[in-house]
């Protein structure tokens, strides 16, 4: 387990000094700062819509997201969660990924398909350093943060493409709402809706199908 490990210097939740060793590729705090925040010459600005990545604010109640697998993030169709961010006055700030090993992350190996939870220690947004995987959470687990919210993965479905999970952040005396059910994306539905007609008029012999 790589709680409290110091991620600045690596590609991924992993030890990996070198970008070149395998398809594994997240970090939900850097991939936030280099979208931001990016480099005026090593980095190019863009890589992700900007629009994918959400601030959770529970002061109205609780807040549910559904958040991509990072590693089927071109098959992104609809706007579905990159990364979150919870921002902590006075303390620091944390992001939310979902970790799924496939695409360019099939080769992961530490908390693979799971939720991740990753601390910022810095409030220089020009500085890549202080990357702190607090760590990641199964199907049904809860995180509690120090600003007394908790995230908590309320479904993760990876038999669907893209991967989705269901991510609730929340305050004490708040309860997350229980309707979201990783469900196959709409236009992966409408396919499978497809599928199925065409094979009941094929078992019929429909004329009007």
């Amino acid at each position: 387990m790589l709680e409290q490990y110091d991620t600045r210097n690596i590609t991924n939740l992993i030890i990996l000094y070198t970008d070149n060793l395998g398809q594994m590729c997240f970090n939900a705090a850097k991939i936030c700062q280099l979208q931001h925040f990016p480099h005026p010459v090593n980095i190019e600005h863009g890589w992700y819509n900007p629009i994918d990545f959400f601030t959770v604010d529970t002061l109205s109640g609780p807040q549910v997201y559904e958040m991509i697998g990072v590693g089927e993030y071109r098959l992104q169709r609809a706007t579905k969660a990159l990364v979150l961010q919870i921002i902590v006055p006075g303390g620091n700030d944390h992001y939310i990924g979902f970790n799924s090993a496939k695409g360019a992350n099939a080769q992961n190996v530490e908390a693979s398909d799971m939720v991740t939870i990753v601390e910022w220690h810095t409030t220089d947004v020009n500085r890549y350093v202080g990357y702190y995987l607090k760590g990641y959470r199964a199907q049904d687990e809860s995180f509690l943060l120090g600003n007394g919210i908790t995230v908590t993965a309320q479904c993760i479905n990876t038999a669907v493409t893209p991967s989705i999970a269901c991510v609730c952040g929340e305050e004490r005396s708040q309860i997350c709402p229980s309707d979201c059910a990783c469900p196959a994306p709409i236009y992966q539905q409408l396919e499978i809706t497809a599928i199925n007609q065409a094979g009941a008029c094929q078992e019929t012999a429909d004329e009007t199908c």
